[in-house]
């Protein structure tokens, strides 16, 4: 008998080809046959990426992350930037990662991955307030101040930074808000405003003497 496999390679070379009949291409595509598996793949991953891009929010994406079947998203992102550098994405393509606003542009990728990791530490502590002199998520804010007075940070980023608390004006004003809003807290649980010695922010004020230090200052 006929080998299947041989079989459906004649169909894969008349269909390439333009001489398959039309009739015997639509039965074979009401079977859900795919003529190029390369295109197909794309389509697939590229509908996952658009996908978890609209769900998180950008384009940053850990080595852990995988499609349904199985392609690293991180990979698959770096690969469309690197193709397209040496011309290898076709228009069609690149309108449609256009249209999903895929960055491709290395640099804010990896912008967001700082930020990611800034969000991180933002989210474990409460706050940005007071981090560790030489850690690097405090050069890597420092960066970023330093670059807003520049004007070199985009509106987008500018926005994602004030979601983490950093809205570039006097830190000290920060500082005061923060602390207000802890003694805020402890009054509304409490009732009074008999601090005890040992509360202090997450950033280590003491807010006893804070509140005795804006007493002093009426």
């Amino acid at each position: 008998g006929l080998r299947l496999g041989a079989w459906w390679t004649k169909q894969r070379v008349a269909y390439n080809s333009g001489s398959l009949d039309p009739q015997r291409q639509a039965l074979l595509e009401k079977l859900g046959i795919v003529w190029d598996q390369q295109h197909a793949s794309w389509t697939a991953t590229f509908e996952e990426v658009k996908r978890l891009a609209e769900e998180q929010g950008h384009f940053v994406f850990d080595e852990s992350v995988l499609t349904p079947h199985g392609v690293v998203v991180l990979n698959w992102c770096t690969q469309q930037r690197t193709r397209r550098r040496k011309g290898k994405v076709s228009e069609t393509r690149i309108a449609q990662l256009d249209a999903i606003g895929f960055p491709w542009d290395g640099a804010q990728d990896r912008w967001m991955r700082r930020y990611s990791e800034l969000k991180t530490v933002h989210d474990r502590r409460g706050s940005l307030l007071r981090l560790p002199a030489g850690d690097p998520e405090a050069v890597w804010l420092e960066n970023q101040r330093v670059a807003h007075r520049g004007g070199r940070l985009a509106p987008w980023q500018i926005r994602l930074m004030k979601a983490v608390g950093i809205d570039f004006t006097d830190r000290r004003d920060a500082a005061w808000r923060n602390t207000y809003d802890t003694l805020k807290t402890f009054h509304a649980e409490h009732g009074h405003w008999a601090v005890p010695d040992d509360l202090t922010t997450v950033d280590g004020v003491k807010v006893s003497s804070w509140l005795r230090s804006q007493r002093s200052t009426r």
